[in-house]
């Protein structure tokens, strides 16, 4: 089974080191050292299952890098647990807003940042279940409803031409066209 990619997105090299270091070789990683280098490694398709952003960047904080998420609807399909410098309600609040799915405080606790992930990337997957399950029912259904439509249609074609019925060769002709 493929490993799940989580992009770090902090401009310190030691977090980067230290967040990949908690969360141990079950997963692979993507390095952004900026907002700039997040959208960039989405916009090349790279597999991401999930970011770890710090608030606090360069060329393009946390912040932003969420309000562009939202514009190109990536936060639909990839969760994102911020990583605010400080442990200020309103630092939290605005990234909820911007459609963060959760947050790690500072300074690190091992336990919760390994259960986060994990939990988040579950909830995610889960949900991307659900969503082809639903599209496979709806597909099956307009099959059958399809299937429905065209016995309809051949049982009024049928009675339609029942009065021709006595003209076989007629009818049959007409079948053929119908099918």
């Amino acid at each position: 089974m493929p490993k799940n990619r989580i992009l770090v997105a902090d401009d310190n090299k030691l977090n980067q080191d230290l967040l990949s270091a908690i969360l141990g070789n079950d997963y692979d990683y993507l390095y952004a050292n900026n907002g700039i280098e997040v959208i960039s490694a989405l916009e090349k398709n790279e597999a991401i299952d999930i970011i770890l952003l710090d608030i606090n960047m360069p060329q393009m904080d946390g912040f932003e890098v969420l309000q562009a998420l939202n514009e190109k609807q990536y936060i639909k399909e990839i969760p994102v647990v911020v990583i605010p410098t400080e442990n200020d309600v309103a630092f939290v609040r605005r990234a909820y807003e911007l459609g963060a799915t959760d947050y790690i405080s500072r300074p690190f606790n091992a336990i919760v940042i390994q259960h986060r992930v994990k939990n988040t990337l579950m909830i995610y997957s889960n949900q991307k279940k659900l969503v082809k399950l639903v599209e496979n029912q709806i597909y099956e259904r307009e099959k059958t409803n399809n299937a429905m439509i065209n016995i309809c249609m051949l049982k009024n074609f049928v009675a339609f031409n029942c009065m021709h019925f006595h003209n076989f060769p007629f009818f049959i002709s007409q079948l053929a066209r119908f099918i």
